[in-house]
C-alpha cells in the first residue's frame, strides 16, 4: 500500500551446541521375563542476535540479543515377556524432548519458543516363523506431547516460517 518501493530485511546470527548422553541396563528377571531400563539427558545452549532494517530507512535498525539453556533427562523402561523362542511380547514407556531455541524472523512476540516434551506408551509383539523366513511385528503406541513445536507461516511474509509452541 506505500506509494513507492519499500523492503525489510531480516538477519539473524544463531549459534547452538549441545551434548547428550544415554545408558541403558537390561535385568533379566526370570528365564523369559526382562526389566529394561534407560535414561538419557540432553544439554543444549543456544543465543541469537536478532536484527532487522528496512529499505527506505523508515524507522532506525532494530537488535535484539537473546540467550538461553536448555535441558532435561527423559527415562525409557521396557517390560519384555519370552513367550516361546519365536515370539516376543513387550510394553515400553519413554519420556521424549526437544530443545527450545529462537526464530530468526517471526512476530515480535515469537522470537523465542519453549521446550518440547513428550511421553510414547507402545505395545507389541514380535514373532518369527518358519526358522526366520517370516517375521510378523505388531504394535500399538500412544504418543502425549506438551508444548509441540510447530511449524506456523508468517502471514506478512508468504512462504516463511517460524517455530511457535502448541498446546
Amino acid at each position: 500500500g506505500l506509494p513507492f518501493e519499500y523492503r525489510q530485511y531480516d538477519d539473524a546470527d544463531l549459534d547452538a551446541y549441545g551434548a547428550s548422553v544415554f545408558g541403558q541396563a537390561t535385568l533379566t528377571i526370570c528365564r523369559r521375563l526382562e526389566l529394561g531400563l534407560g535414561l538419557r539427558h540432553d544439554y543444549e545452549h543456544s543465543s541469537a542476535i536478532l536484527g532487522g532494517h528496512a529499505d527506505p530507512a523508515l524507522a532506525p535498525p532494530s537488535e535484539t540479543t537473546a540467550d538461553g539453556s536448555f535441558n532435561r533427562s527423559s527415562p525409557r523402561a521396557t517390560l519384555s515377556w519370552h513367550i516361546s523362542p519365536d515370539a516376543l511380547a513387550y510394553l515400553e514407556a519413554a519420556g521424549g524432548y526437544k530443545a527450545g531455541g529462537f526464530n530468526p524472523q517471526s512476530l515480535p512476540e515469537q522470537t523465542a519458543f519453549d521446550e518440547e516434551t513428550s511421553w510414547t506408551y507402545e505395545a507389541g509383539l514380535k514373532t518369527s516363523w518358519f526358522r526366520n523366513r517370516l517375521v510378523a511385528n505388531a504394535a500399538v503406541f500412544l504418543i502425549e506431547w506438551d508444548d509441540m513445536q510447530m511449524d506456523v507461516p508468517l502471514i506478512s511474509s508468504p512462504g516463511v516460517f517460524y517455530i511457535a509452541n502448541a498446546g
